[in-house]
């Protein structure tokens, strides 16, 4: 499977055939827990074509491979998010068919997803200064499976370009069922704007967005304080140390 024969498209119809095949993968590759309902995701297409500058910009981009006759095969990876104005880049989801893993598809995804925020940013007139998203950690007494996945994730999240924020741990709503928070990392990836400018304050500032703004959680509630305890101080550091991962040790990962 050459990565040079990858290719991809953003979703534009609601209709369109091949999304059965997207969420196929969407339902295989996503923790129930973290899972909107596909038809969230399903319906961007509509939302796409009504979008105008001012609202939430959703985007759904699909990979697959083309053959050496041009045709197209079934999708190996998507990725889901959105452009939230005044805000930045969010990225929802992210995943790749098993058979495809380990091949770059994931670093392709997400610099597509970016090239396309950029855009809608453009369309904005405003610059894109950040992507950001988040990521669940398995507990301790998960299963080798899930901490292999992880750690997989983390590595892919680390070729992207992302940082890790150290020091928050997002309290976010369950999609199973559950009363209990779902406990998410946050990453983050400068776009256009300078890495210093990510003190403190500016990364609790993304974390309040992700919070008020997505999830709808507000400063009184105490998940939104336990995600923002006063007296912590954010700050980014390298990727790999969300997986315990010291500098010396990433050399040459």
């Amino acid at each position: 499977m050459s990565l040079a024969r990858l290719v991809s498209w953003e979703s534009l119809d609601s209709k369109d055939s091949v999304l059965k095949s997207v969420r196929e993968l969407y339902e295989s590759t996503q923790a129930v827990g973290e899972r909107i309902p596909w038809e969230w995701i399903g319906r961007v297409g509509e939302r796409r074509q009504a979008w105008r500058p001012g609202r939430w910009s959703p985007h759904l981009v699909i990979a697959a491979m083309r053959d050496e006759a041009g045709e197209i095969g079934d999708p190996i990876g998507f990725v889901h998010g959105a452009h939230l104005p005044n805000l930045g880049g969010y990225v929802c989801y992210l995943g790749v068919s098993p058979n495809a893993r380990g091949l770059g598809v994931s670093t392709y995804l997400f610099a597509q997803m970016a090239r396309i925020m950029r855009a809608t940013a453009g369309a904005e007139n405003t610059p894109l200064e950040y992507i950001f998203w988040e990521s669940h950690r398995p507990a301790a007494d998960a299963s080798q499976e899930e901490h292999d996945l992880w750690v997989a994730r983390c590595r892919s999240f680390v070729r992207a370009g992302a940082l890790w924020v150290e020091g928050i741990v997002c309290h976010t709503p369950a999609y199973d069922g559950s009363t209990q928070p779902t406990l998410l990392e946050l990453f983050v990836i400068p776009q256009e704007r300078s890495l210093d400018e990510f003190d403190g304050e500016k990364l609790r500032e993304i974390a309040s967005n992700l919070l008020t703004e997505v999830y709808h959680i507000e400063p009184t509630h105490p998940w939104y304080r336990a995600s923002l305890p006063e007296g912590v101080t954010p700050r980014l550091r390298p990727g790999l140390e969300a997986i315990g991962v010291s500098l010396d040790a990433a050399v040459g990962v």
